[in-house]
């Protein structure tokens, strides 16, 4: 059985980051280790707020994609 972008899949952050197969294990690792941490009683904190940056970071990649991925 394929991965999860065996089908030519995209995905994008709300950051603008695009996943990867490579990429993505290493999200859901530290998603699995920051979890541990929590439940073991050790506070992890959050995210940083989204930002303007992020926003725009986001509008930007996804035009790129668009712009690269779309045919006429």
């Amino acid at each position: 059985m394929g991965g999860p972008f065996s089908k030519g899949g995209h995905a994008l952050n709300p950051r603008g980051e695009f996943y990867s197969e490579k990429n993505i294990r290493e999200r859901l690792t530290m998603c699995d280790f920051m979890d541990a941490l929590r439940g073991s009683g050790i506070c992890t904190g959050g995210p940083s707020a989204f930002s303007r940056a992020d926003r725009q970071n986001f509008a930007s990649q996804m035009d790129r994609f668009l712009s690269k991925n779309i045919k006429a």
